[in-house]
């Protein structure tokens, strides 16, 4: 028997026991921190061994102040014990941080923090401004899978035209829906999003009675045990938590709008602020970063290649003109040209061969190579009749060179032209090797600073040298005359890679000039 008093029913009725349970849910996990901290003290015995606070059956019977109190009552100030002080004076400071910690969290509250970029606002941090335009990609994406109208409000559901960052139509680039959105024969929701609608309703109808099946076994069972022992909620249930989630349940489980739940758009609703928190993080990190000069032009985040070395091809033009001279000057008298050849046949269209000369332009080479992925340049002898195994018929008097083309598509064709940033460094690659064939290594190169060598070393290297030669006294090129040629080009070379003002014409124009002279950076 047991003796259920009525001001004990009202207080269950009216008030069912907030006040405790709200003491069980927020107050007793505290009590365990006192404990915590009376085993520290033990450790260097501030509390003996069998102190009661020691005792988990004594948890929750003593708080803080009292644990503190009993290890101060204890300390020595002896040097002998300084262990025990250090120890004491680190939990006293690390329970006043804590303090101050909550209280600064409370004013976090309160205060607005000055900070010149963050955002003030909801808005401002979770959700995109691509996202108040319709043009967020989440929310696209999101639209296109869930179809829930009013929830991502993206450009597939207003009905607007989706536009790329850059501000392109992209559903016009689709081709035959130009000129009008791809989905204006049907109305949002589409027809595939309705069946899906119609499965998360069935689903959550499903899990609604499962549900309801469980809780009215628990309701049977707890009305049971209430009235067997007289404990409200029985004595296996926990009085705190059962309630909360048999309530949680139902309002998260019954289907709302177009068959989802309260859980299912709660779901939603995170993935949207989520991607938009994500974006507005990201973009505030990259303006913060490229802002406060770290590293001032966001291009300098970009990284840069390397300007290639240029010693090997330029000892290989200084070989090849030596060789020239060498050639035409000997008794044979061949004529060595410089020329661009193919493995085909003769006759052929491109032709097997292209003579280089100093006017022949990058297009103009493409069209000979006839879509080779590597170019040939060939110094030799062009002859038909005696150079027949030679490819292109062009004997490797003074060596080969090849150039490989990393997109070897024709500028020249608008309708697949070749990348921008590939077709500057090829192009100006192609003027560098006309340029040091014809003039630099002629000795008529006109800019500074190589415009202070004047003779023709190559030439005078076979006038020194050679058995025929008729000037053993000829100036051979100084040190100095090496390192400024090499110079001069990496810079070009480094200036026409790095420079990001212009478009291909005018950077040509203005470092390479149109097939002409460079120009001094």
């Amino acid at each position: 028997m047991f003796f259920f008093s009525f001001r004990k029913f009202l207080h269950i009725a009216v008030l069912p026991g907030i006040r405790p349970r709200l003491e069980q849910l927020f107050a007793t996990g505290f009590q365990h921190i006192a404990y915590c901290i009376a085993l520290v003290f033990s450790s260097v015995k501030l509390l003996p061994a069998n102190h009661p606070y020691l005792q988990a059956s004594s948890i929750g019977h003593y708080g803080l102040r009292h644990v503190i109190a009993e290890a101060a009552n204890n300390l020595v100030l002896d040097i002998k014990n300084i262990d025990q002080i250090i120890l004491f004076t680190c939990i006293l400071i690390g329970l006043v941080l804590m303090v101050i910690q909550v209280l600064l969290l409370g004013l976090s509250f309160l205060i607005q923090p000055v900070f010149a970029d963050m955002p003030t606002n909801f808005a401002g941090f979770f959700i995109t401004p691509a996202a108040t335009q319709g043009e967020d990609i989440a929310g696209i994406l999101m639209d296109l899978v869930f179809g829930i109208p009013d929830l991502f409000n993206s450009c597939i559901s207003t009905g607007d035209i989706c536009q790329s960052a850059s501000g392109r139509d992209v559903e016009a680039q689709l081709g035959p829906y130009a000129g009008e959105s791809i989905f204006a024969p049907m109305s949002f929701p589409f027809p595939v999003h309705h069946g899906m609608h119609q499965l998360f309703q069935m689903y959550n109808i499903g899990l609604l009675i499962v549900a309801t099946m469980i809780t009215l076994y628990f309701m049977v069972t707890v009305v049971a045990e209430t009235a067997q022992t007289g404990t409200p909620f029985g004595k296996r249930f926990n009085k705190v938590w059962a309630p909360i989630r048999i309530v949680m349940a139902f309002g998260l489980l019954i289907p709302l709008n177009y068959g989802l739940s309260a859980s299912q758009y709660i779901v939603l609703y995170a993935a949207k602020f989520g991607s938009g928190f994500a974006t507005n993080g990201w973009v505030l990190f990259n303006d913060s970063l490229t802002g406060e000069g770290y590293f001032g032009n966001g291009q300098k985040l970009a990284s840069m290649p390397n300007v290639p070395q240029l010693s090997a091809l330029m000892q290989f033009f200084y070989t090849a003109k030596t060789c020239q001279h060498l050639e035409q000057n000997g008794p044979n008298s061949n004529v060595i040209k410089m020329y661009v050849v193919r493995g085909t046949a003769p006759g052929t269209t491109p032709p097997n061969y292209l003579e280089i000369t100093q006017s022949t332009s990058y297009e103009t080479m493409l069209n000979a190579a006839g879509g080779d992925s590597v170019i040939l340049i060939r110094f030799g002898e062009h002859n038909v009749e005696e150079n027949g195994l030679w490819r292109g018929n062009v004997k490797s008097n003074c060596g080969d060179i090849t150039m490989r083309l990393i997109d070897p598509r024709n500028p020249a064709d608008a309708s697949d032209p070749p990348d921008e940033g590939i077709l500057v460094m090829q192009k100006y690659y192609w003027f560098m090797l006309k340029d040091l064939w014809f003039k630099t290594f002629e000795g008529t190169f006109p800019h500074s600073p190589l415009n202070a060598y004047t003779e023709n070393f190559p030439l005078n290297t076979v006038n020194r040298y050679a058995q025929f030669g008729d000037d053993p006294n000829a100036l051979l090129p100084p040190n100095d005359f090496k390192r400024a040629v090499i110079d001069f080009y990496e810079r070009e070379i480094e200036y026409a890679m790095r420079d990001p003002s212009a478009s291909v014409d005018s950077r040509l124009t203005a470092v390479i000039g149109s097939e002409g002279a460079l120009e001094k950076i």
